[in-house]
């Protein structure tokens, strides 16, 4: 490839032509211009990239996500690009859903965060809280509606890209804990999220990670925190089917 080229596409639209022009710097970098992008020329960069298994309607919602992103950077970078399509690829089964993050903020306002999110049954459920800044006042929302007790460990946030339009990428880590009923305390750990080493027999606590992307901080981190939740919640629903089957499998060799 050149280091520079430029890409005509063209396709009828209410007998109408469109004209998309794609310009090409090098493979690393390369962008696409916001105006009159179509999902051709994004689909023919995802292959370029490695993404050739995608399908149709996963191209359709990429490519949604993309032009939202030229709307507010007027670029959008390979960089971008991969953090997007591998965000979605490989985050857990979705438990919960986010569907809407609302943030007031300033120094003169307290922190208030209003989050919408959805369960696996299609129930959305709304919630508002006040926080100490704004993450706090998201993850509070989060954590109210998920209902599961947990400590958050690690909080990271990065840049993929450069500029004050970059798109961040945020990591949360969470650690179970399960609540004392004598005094309705919660305490780390519990015996479902502990994990045993298989050759030396320590015991160490698990420990559930999630990602998020968008140019959006506060967005990026409420995706992030709900992505480890699903995880967290899938390791807990597995464990409880463990020892499900377990218990069935006592009862059947005692008869």
């Amino acid at each position: 490839m050149d280091s520079h080229q430029t890409c005509w596409f063209s396709e009828n639209i209410l007998e109408s032509t469109v004209h998309v022009v794609i310009s090409l710097t090098t493979k690393s970098q390369t962008h696409i211009p916001t105006f009159h992008t179509h999902t051709t020329a994004y689909r023919s960069r995802l292959m370029e990239l490695g993404f050739s298994d995608l399908t149709d309607e996963q191209i359709e919602n990429f490519v949604d996500r993309f032009k939202r992103l030229a709307d507010e950077k007027k670029i959008v970078t390979d960089a971008d690009m991969e953090a997007i399509v591998s965000d979605e690829l490989y985050k857990p089964e979705p438990i919960w859903t986010l569907r809407s993050v609302h943030v007031t903020a300033g120094n003169l306002l307290k922190p208030t965060a209003t989050v919408s999110m959805e369960n696996k049954e299609g129930e959305e459920v709304h919630v508002a809280e006040i926080g100490a800044g704004p993450v706090d006042a998201v993850f509070k929302c989060i954590k109210k509606i998920i209902q599961s007790p947990t400590s958050l460990i690690e909080y990271k946030v990065s840049s993929i890209t450069q500029g004050t339009s970059a798109v961040g990428s945020v990591s949360v880590t969470i650690q179970p804990q399960e609540m004392d009923q004598d005094n309705q305390n919660t305490k780390s750990g519990g015996e479902e999220s502990n994990k045993v080493h298989p050759q030396t027999g320590d015991v160490s606590q698990k420990l559930y990670t999630g990602s998020g992307t968008d140019i959006d901080i506060l967005v990026a981190s409420a995706q992030a925190y709900v992505n480890a939740f699903n995880k967290l919640i899938q390791s807990q629903e597995r464990d409880r089917a463990r020892q499900q089957r377990l218990a069935e499998g006592e009862v059947a060799a005692g008869k």
